[in-house]
């Protein structure tokens, strides 16, 4: 399905609620955008399962994981094998898989969308002041230089014209 199912209000939201409530819901689980033809957007997978004995209800973002092709992008067999052992073992796993508990799923109400339960955001790299000031120097520096030149040839031109 499209993963507007996953947040989108209105009709979508009570149906959503209406399964995670009938204890239905097993497994969501988002695939990386250009997986069919002609559909550029990712996907998310809904995995129901009626003899579930938790409430409990698994996030995988497999989103990231593919081999990038000029037309579509391909689940290789590593990728396949991940998500289905993750599945099977209902665990989470950093910045992957989260199990998110029928009371997180209401505190979020209802709405499914992966990054509500898992984090897959990278962190950021601390900034060095004193590298990025000297890069900019460098930077003006050169600007500098190109200005001077660019002014040399005006004035060549200028002179011949």
């Amino acid at each position: 399905l499209p993963q507007g199912v996953l947040y989108r209000g209105a009709r979508e939201a009570e149906i959503r609620q209406a399964f995670i409530e009938d204890n239905l819901l097993d497994a969501v689980i988002v695939l990386p955008e250009k997986l069919l033809i002609n559909t550029n957007i990712p996907l998310a997978v809904l995995i129901f399962n009626k003899g579930k004995e938790d409430n409990d209800v698994l996030f995988i973002d497999a989103s990231q994981d593919f081999e990038a092709g000029k037309i579509t992008n391909t689940l290789l067999p590593e990728h396949t094998s991940k998500i289905i052992q993750t599945y099977k073992k209902r665990e989470c796993v950093d910045k992957y898989a989260t199990l998110a508990t029928l009371a997180n799923i209401q505190d979020n109400n209802y709405n499914c969308n992966i990054p509500r339960y898992v984090d897959s955001s990278e962190e950021e790299k601390p900034v060095e002041l004193g590298q990025l000031n000297s890069e900019r120097k460098n930077l003006l520096k050169e600007l500098a230089e190109v200005g001077t030149t660019i002014a040399q040839y005006i004035g060549k031109l200028e002179s011949i014209g």
